[in-house]
């Protein structure tokens, strides 16, 4: 911290430090450098403070989180995909899209063979039926949402096998 002798040393620093700007700094009275000296820990507060503000207002809305659950009722041509919205945001609903097919995308659209929009999902399960799978090959699906606070992919795929049942 910079330490002053005298007011003029002061304007001398103040001076300097605005050279670079083009700010044209003229010399105070001594009332006005004890006006300004006076305001100063109210301006750094409020200062802070907005800063304060502003870093907590990113946290207010958590991000979006959505996770894959394993299939049910898998049959030879058929299965029950799941998934689960865990947070929306700032709000408790997003809309949800299950990506599937024979190919894992990971989390890029155009890369799966299908999608299902399931809907706008409140927190909690969601779920959505496919049909004209091909027993015995290898299936994948990943779970997405999105709203106004975001986007948010499932972590990883999940793949299932669509079998006969059996009894």
């Amino acid at each position: 911290m910079t330490k002053f002798s005298s007011l003029s040393c002061l304007t001398q620093y103040v001076s300097s430090s605005f050279a670079n700007f083009n700010i044209p700094i003229r010399p105070f009275h001594r009332k006005q450098y004890r006006r300004v000296i006076s305001h100063l820990p109210v301006f750094i507060t409020s200062v802070l403070a907005l800063l304060c503000l502003l870093n907590l207002s990113k946290d207010v809305h958590a991000q979006i989180v959505v996770t894959n659950l394993n299939p049910i009722n898998i049959t030879a041509t058929s299965a029950t995909l799941r998934g689960e919205l865990l947070s929306g945001g700032g709000t408790n609903v997003a809309d949800a899209t299950i990506y599937w097919g024979e190919v894992d995308g990971g989390t890029v659209p155009g890369a799966w063979a299908n999608d299902e929009y399931v809907g706008n999902v409140t927190l909690g399960v969601f779920i959505t039926n496919v049909t004209g799978l091909t027993q015995g090959i290898t299936n994948y699906y990943r779970c997405f949402a999105s709203n106004a606070y975001g986007t948010a992919w499932a972590s990883d795929s999940i793949s299932f096998l669509p079998m006969n049942p059996i009894f």
